[in-house]
């Protein structure tokens, strides 16, 4: 959630999405990761899906700055706790409920990746 919820600030973004959320699986060192690295989706090529996502949005606000400055202009805002769009949560909301019906007694990155292909 912390990577997802820094992403969310590095882009601009008032709030955190499931599309940012993807961005924080995969920078987690779990199972989600290693299945995902499996069919050649990596932190690189989604963080960078995840912008050109917002690139349009970004544009029209950055003016001459351009992409790259556009996305390291939030670097004060990583501190801040982004709230969570209705759709993220109800995935995380999902998430835990698969979390409980594998008797896990955390919430992992592959019980979030589970829940956002419900």
């Amino acid at each position: 959630l912390v990577t997802a919820q820094n992403e969310a600030a590095r882009l601009g973004q008032s709030s955190v999405g499931t599309e940012i959320m993807t961005v924080g699986i995969i920078d987690r060192p779990q199972n989600a990761r290693n299945t995902l690295k499996k069919y050649g989706i990596t932190l690189r090529k989604a963080k960078r899906t995840v912008e050109s996502m917002f690139a349009d949005d970004l544009n029209e606000t950055s003016g001459s700055q351009g992409l790259s400055g556009m996305f390291n202009r939030n670097k004060k805002a990583r501190d801040v706790e982004l709230p969570f769009t209705p759709g993220l949560k109800r995935t995380l909301m999902n998430a835990a409920k698969i979390a409980d019906k594998m008797d896990s007694s955390t919430l992992n990155s592959e019980h979030v990746l589970l829940a956002l292909f419900e």
